[in-house]
């Protein structure tokens, strides 16, 4: 009978589990199909803001070539100026004064001569004349010229000057209308995320690195508790030796916390995940000792500690107000087959690592920051084969139900909310299939897992209510007893 209902009872969840799933689907096409449309409207403003900048560069590039043309006008224009000056000043009085002088000196001419000198002036005063119509004439054309290359630039752009204020003034519209379109897409996506977490039924989240503010209103107005963190990941002690690495984590610090020490769902601040806190050198412990006491400083009674992958072997926790450990049993090497072994350890690592911040620091809770296990979206198999859904769902549960029936250990954070790309220069696909870190319980594109519905109805679950492992019916008799409350 007790087999029996059991058998009934995992009945209705796994129906219950394909009813939410399809609920959540529906909601993600929304989601996506609201997300489609507003990218159509941007683009189309996009291609409205290209056709713009277009056309006013083209413009720019007429009036570029205009003032060029006008330059060589005004040049030669200047040209012709000095050559009429030229000409006026060939009548100088100097040459009308020495006339009469050279005339009492020289011989007296002949009518013959005379009549001759008489006609070679009168040919001169014609040439002058000629060349003064001839630059008259050249000002008129330059004129004329510039007139219509006016009426081309007029005419190209279809504008007056009133009329190119008003597609400026268009333009700045378009620019300002985009953005507000990107900022809405942002906050539409954030608040999905949200609701996608709501359903899970989870009441904190961690990140290695500092939100976006509209992230932490809807923190605040949903009552997520936050893990946000200095970015860094992983650092060595040549990074902890490097002043202007310190220098510029302390910097970020300080951003982090004047930016979000106003939001009540944080509450703790976070640095150096998964550094080398084993590391024993001067430097590590003074970067350790001075990050921790920046951010005590200024934070307002916040928590302060770091994801520790090192755990029992960190030289550093009794700087931390809370001890936060990364651990990955039965998960690595991600190549080597899975070992069920290993599985049912995971509820003795737990309460072994209770134990050891029990003893070495008692006034210190103790959460697990990080675990869980990899799954690739849409790949199924056996609940033992690494990489299907099945799997991951099996080792996230584990954890979950080891360490909330663990009275030793304070939280569970376990990673990740969503699959998330990957630089394929530091990881292969035998690590990272697919160029993404699979960890999530959500696809990339935010569908749900296998795992994100068992966590659902283990956390809805009430008191007196089966609390136990979710398995595929398949599975479930093969693996009974793999976890005993």
């Amino acid at each position: 009978m007790a087999n029996a209902g059991v058998q009934d009872l995992r009945a209705q969840l796994l129906q219950a589990e394909t009813d939410r799933k399809e609920a959540l689907q529906i909601l993600c096409s929304q989601q996506e199909e609201r997300a489609k449309a507003l990218e159509e409207m941007n683009n189309r403003k996009e291609e409205q803001l290209v056709k713009l900048h277009n056309r006013l560069q083209e413009a720019l590039t007429v009036l570029q070539e205009g003032q060029k043309m006008y330059a060589q006008q005004q040049k030669q224009m200047d040209t012709f100026q000095q050559t009429i000056e030229k000409l006026c000043q060939s009548k100088s009085p100097a040459r009308t004064q020495a006339g009469p002088s050279r005339r009492v000196r020289e011989k007296p001419m002949g009518r013959a001569e005379e009549e001759e000198k008489s006609r070679a002036r009168e040919e001169e005063k014609a040439r002058g004349k000629q060349e003064e119509e001839k630059a008259c004439d050249r000002e008129e054309k330059a004129g004329e010229r510039e007139e219509l290359l006016s009426e081309d630039i007029n005419e190209f752009l279809g504008m007056d000057t009133g009329e190119a204020e008003q597609v400026l003034a268009s333009l700045q519209a378009l620019l300002a209308e985009k953005e507000q379109l990107h900022q809405q897409l942002l906050s539409e996506q954030a608040e999905a995320e949200q609701r996608l977490k709501v359903p899970v039924h989870s009441s904190a989240l961690k990140a290695h690195y500092a939100q976006d503010q509209r992230f932490l209103d809807l923190c605040d107005e949903h009552g997520l508790l936050v893990w946000e963190e200095v970015l860094g990941w992983q650092n060595t002690p040549q990074d902890f030796a490097d002043g202007i690495f310190l220098m510029q984590s302390m910097k970020l610090a300080d951003e982090m916390v004047a930016a979000s020490v106003n939001h009540p769902s944080v509450i703790f601040f976070g640095f150096f995940n998964e550094g080398r806190s084993d590391d024993p050198s001067s430097a590590t412990e003074n970067a350790y000792r001075s990050m921790s006491s920046r951010l005590r400083e200024r934070s307002k009674g916040r928590l302060i500690s770091w994801g520790s992958s090192a755990t029992v072997t960190d030289r550093y926790l009794y700087y931390a107000d809370v001890c936060a450990f990364h651990h990955y049993p039965a998960w690595y090497p991600t190549h080597v087959p899975g070992n069920m072994d290993e599985v049912k350890q995971i509820p003795l690592i737990w309460e072994a690592y209770g134990r050891f911040v029990e003893e070495a620091f008692p006034e210190k809770p103790l959460i697990i920051t990080e675990a869980g296990a990899g799954g690739l979206y849409a790949l199924h198999g056996p609940s033992e084969e690494k990489w299907t859904e099945e799997y991951q769902s099996l080792l996230m549960q584990m954890h979950y139900l080891s360490i909330f029936t663990n009275p030793k250990i304070a939280g569970l954070a376990l990673w990740q909310f969503a699959d998330i790309p990957i630089d394929r220069a530091v990881s292969n696909d035998e690590h990272r299939p697919r160029g993404l870190n699979n960890k999530g319980v959500l696809s990339l594109s935010r569908l749900p897992k296998v795992a994100f519905q068992a966590l659902r109805l283990l956390r809805k679950r009430k008191s007196g209510e089966y609390f136990g492992l979710i398995l595929p019916p398949e599975d479930s008799e093969r693996l009974t007893g793999l976890f005993k409350v």
